[in-house]
């Protein structure tokens, strides 16, 4: 009849999502969050045993004081039977983090933080993967999703708390395992990777793309780390993105970098910086 109530597709779907939306938020309070930083750099040292640095799992559940996230596993690992409630962003271009298996995806926009949540029921191990083009480093943005047992979870969760205080250069150290290792090396063995080798670089001098040169002090790696695109070293002209580093962070990665040689620095480190 003409009085009957005309609903659109578009509005039945509008629908739809607005219900789905108030249901992630009313289960979210009970669901264990995960973070995930999606960028488009390669981990090409990937292995079976899921303890190399990965570029997309960015998180485990573990934030620091500032809420930066503080471990960098190959492997997101959740617990069975509980709510999981992933929220995902990108620092360079647009991802999409997609875990075939569960049926759940959503796109990592930079900028912007994104949440979905899903239930794992059965234990194993389930790939994850970028679902949106993103470049020529996207085949290799894949990981795992390893669904273990509460107790195995609660085990998981003891074993990745991050050690406290240290030197300077222990905790910068600690900074290069979890941002800087799958591009820059530390041993003057290692072939060439992603960015350039640490070893030896405090003091040396650095010729750059424009020809220009600077010695590699407290003032070229402070730059360099907050915009690692304002001097390029040339062999490696695809700039790194910031990786968002605070002052006490940078100063403390500078004492590590300072440690990376077989001459013992002449500078004295800091007081130990929390």
């Amino acid at each position: 009849s003409q009085d009957s109530v005309k609903l659109s597709p578009l509005k039945i779907a509008k629908a739809q999502r607005k219900a789905l939306q108030q249901k992630d938020v009313a289960e979210a309070g009970d669901a264990e969050k995960i973070a995930a930083l999606d960028k488009q750099i390669s981990d090409f040292e990937s292995n079976p045993k899921f303890n190399n640095l990965s570029y997309f799992s960015k998180n485990q559940d573990l934030f620091s004081k500032d809420g930066e996230a503080i471990l960098s596993p190959k492997v997101l690992t959740v617990p069975i039977n509980t709510p999981i409630r992933l929220v995902v962003t990108s620092k360079d271009v647009l991802h999409s983090f997609a875990i075939p298996a569960m049926r759940v995806k959503r796109d990592a926009v930079p900028g912007q933080k994104r949440e979905f949540m899903f239930t794992p029921i059965k234990e194993g191990v389930y790939y994850y993967t970028c679902n949106e083009m993103c470049g020529t480093d996207h085949a290799f943005m894949v990981g795992w999703l390893n669904v273990v047992s509460q107790d195995e979870y609660a085990k998981f969760k003891e074993s990745i708390k991050p050690k406290e205080g240290g030197t300077p250069a222990e905790i910068g150290e600690r900074l290069w395992e979890r941002n800087c290792k799958s591009c820059h090396a530390i041993d003057p063995k290692a072939p060439k990777g992603i960015g350039p080798n640490w070893w030896g670089l405090w003091g040396k001098e650095r010729t750059f793309t424009d020809g220009t040169k600077a010695i590699a002090d407290h003032q070229y790696l402070t730059d360099s780390i907050n915009d690692p695109a304002k001097q390029i070293v040339p062999g490696y002209a695809v700039p790194m993105p910031a990786q968002g580093l605070n002052e006490v962070q940078v100063k403390n990665l500078i004492e590590f970098i300072k440690t990376l040689s077989d001459k013992p620095s002449e500078e004295k480190s800091e007081d130990t910086v929390k």
